[in-house]
């Protein structure tokens, strides 16, 4: 049986050059994901995370002015838009995940690029894989949003 996953932000950050601090290994396990997937799930990246992506590339050029932080993005981005391995969804223009994002803006999440991507997770009936607590605890909270299971990556590491 194929299971869908979908990733959080965190989980494209390191193509971007972007370091993550999770584990030693963290860096490799995302960079073998993104290279041969992982065995028995479909694998999916919600726009809104590509978007979320530059913000941060933003912010780092902000503190640095090297333009090779926003080099970075558009190196990249033909690494991800041509991913065999990860499938892109774009939740801006689907009227129920755009639904679901706004109800969880409303139940009180205050990052709206999370809410686009987890309402993305729940369309698709998908597993979400994210390091947010905060998330993690809102949607646990209201379980009209329907979520499949949420995963971080320490676990999701367990369950494979």
């Amino acid at each position: 049986m194929t299971l869908s996953l979908l990733l959080d932000t965190t989980y494209v950050l390191p193509l971007f050059g972007i370091n993550i601090d999770l584990n030693s290994d963290f860096r490799e396990e995302i960079r073998q994901l993104w290279k041969k997937g992982v065995k028995n799930y479909k694998i999916y990246l919600s726009s809104a995370s590509i978007i979320e992506s530059v913000y941060k590339l933003n912010r780092e050029y902000r503190n640095s002015e090297d333009p090779e932080a926003l080099n970075r993005y558009h190196i990249v981005l033909p690494t991800i838009i041509r991913s065999k391995i990860v499938k892109i969804i774009d939740p801006f223009l689907n009227p129920i995940i755009a639904e679901n994002s706004m109800k969880i803006r409303e139940f009180g999440h205050k990052d709206l690029m999370d809410c686009w991507i987890v309402a993305s997770a729940i369309q698709i009936n998908a597993i979400f894989l994210t390091e947010d607590k905060e998330l993690r605890t809102l949607l646990n909270k209201y379980p009209e949003l329907k979520i499949n299971k949420i995963f971080d990556w320490k676990i999701f590491r367990r369950e494979l």
